[in-house]
């Protein structure tokens, strides 16, 4: 069976083809984004997301990938606390790990 293992870096999760977007909100807390286009079975779609907040832009990269990681580990592997490496798991909502490039 496929398996599914956590994106080691900003650049990483680009190259699966999330877009990678940073603000500075007017409350100076920065914030990252990383997001990519998702189609379900029947044709519908959404974004599928990770964001994270900070007063520094480094900590704000790390805490959009990790929120990024437990959130792919918990759509294709059943679990956001699932370890690196862990077998995809099928589900109703067809959550097959095609939707992203790794």
């Amino acid at each position: 069976m496929a398996t599914i293992s956590t994106l080691a870096s900003i650049a990483a999760a680009t190259a699966a083809g999330y877009k990678y977007t940073a603000w500075q909100g007017i409350d100076s807390v920065q914030r990252v984004q990383l997001d990519i286009p998702v189609t379900g079975p029947d044709g519908s779609g959404g974004i599928f997301y990770a964001l994270g907040e900070s007063t520094s832009l480094t900590t704000a990269k790390t805490n959009a990938l990790a929120s990024l990681n437990a959130n792919r580990m918990h759509r294709y592997a059943g679990s956001s606390g699932a370890a690196s490496g862990a077998t995809i798991s099928d589900s109703v909502r067809g959550n097959t790990l095609v939707k992203d490039k790794t």
